[in-house]
């Protein structure tokens, strides 16, 4: 237990995690004389700042509560060797992590919380997401899993990623691993469209594209939570969407309109040959840009939609991340 509330302590003032208890507790624990003198200071901090920290649980719902009476989740992690390194935020590429580290970072500064993040992004591969998964969840670090869900509309099953990976958390007991799955096709559906528009060229075809997702999204968000974006739709797709009951009954006429919109209602190229795009691609560079230039995101970027998303993000990101600051126990009385 002494090595367990060292390491705690420790965590504490390198900003890694946040300690929420009550007073008696921690009294207790800095009257023991078992721990170094820097560790009392610390709780003696935390018992004298008691406030601000229970101030967290209703900024962030379920953060890493770090229960000093031994029980739960955080009491064991804090037993191992590896607790006090940062949480692994692992997506289906580098890129992707990365940009979910901005969106956190953004989302915290927007409603000025007091808090940092600290996160080590690493990239899954794609299809190998799910291994990387299995194999970071061995280890005694946390680590978040987050993922798109890859529904083509709402009552579609989700992705080949984000199934493997929930089934293989059915089929463990861990309590250091976790997976997120973003409510939104891919992330490319949740970037903000103003700031890409800004950055292309006058003439892009996908100017259009971004005129006709705003329509859409008039009508009702959802439309942009499961539009191809970054592949765009092929009319041979289009066709075989049309073909089933319950992407027409979400989609309707949408689809149909696309066609009429970008003038993309036929091809010569023969049905089992055509990769003629009804609707262009964004492709994967969307991500580049938005990291080129995210900061350059300005309020009037940030529509509903957008920011709902961004907010889910960081609440499931921030349970497993989130640290103060500064903690200026250096600045402490001597006991």
């Amino acid at each position: 237990m002494i090595d367990v509330l060292e390491k705690l302590a420790m965590s504490f003032k390198n900003g890694k995690c946040i300690v929420v208890s009550d007073r008696k507790i921690l009294n207790k624990i800095y009257d023991h004389r078992d721990l170094s003198i820097n560790t009392r200071k610390t709780f003696k901090y935390i018992f004298d700042n008691i406030a601000n920290y229970k101030s967290y649980e209703s900024q962030f719902g379920s953060v890493i509560i770090s229960d000093i009476s031994g029980e739960g989740v955080t009491y064991k992690r804090f037993a191992q060797s590896e607790f006090d390194q940062s949480p692994i935020l692992l997506s289906e590429n580098v890129k992707d992590a990365n940009l979910y580290r901005n969106i956190i970072s953004y989302i915290a500064n927007r409603k000025e919380y007091d808090c940092k993040i600290h996160v080590d992004t690493r990239g899954g591969g794609g299809d190998t997401t799910a291994e990387e998964f299995k194999n970071l969840s061995t280890n005694d670090r946390f680590i978040l899993c987050i993922v798109d869900n890859d529904k083509k509309y709402p009552n579609c099953g989700i992705g080949q990623t984000a199934k493997k990976i929930i089934d293989y958390t059915k089929l463990r007991i861990l309590d250091n691993a976790f997976v997120y799955i973003i409510d939104a096709r891919e992330i490319e559906n949740v970037i903000p469209l103003s700031l890409i528009e800004r950055n292309i060229s006058a003439n892009d075809a996908r100017k259009s594209v971004i005129q006709y997702v705003n329509r859409l999204q008039i009508q009702s968000g959802d439309f942009r939570r499961y539009l191809d974006i970054k592949s765009g739709i092929k009319i041979t797709s289009y066709r075989e969407y049309i073909l089933n009951p319950d992407y027409r009954r979400f989609w309707g006429s949408n689809l149909e309109d696309v066609a009429r919109v970008m003038g993309t209602d036929g091809c010569l190229c023969g049905a089992n040959k055509c990769h003629c795009l009804m609707l262009p691609a964004f492709g994967s560079n969307m991500i580049n840009i938005i990291l080129e230039k995210f900061g350059e995101i300005v309020e009037e970027d940030m529509d509903e939609f957008t920011l709902g998303i961004w907010e889910d993000i960081f609440n499931a990101v921030s349970r497993f991340c989130v640290g103060k600051k500064r903690t200026a126990v250096e600045y402490m009385p001597a006991i």
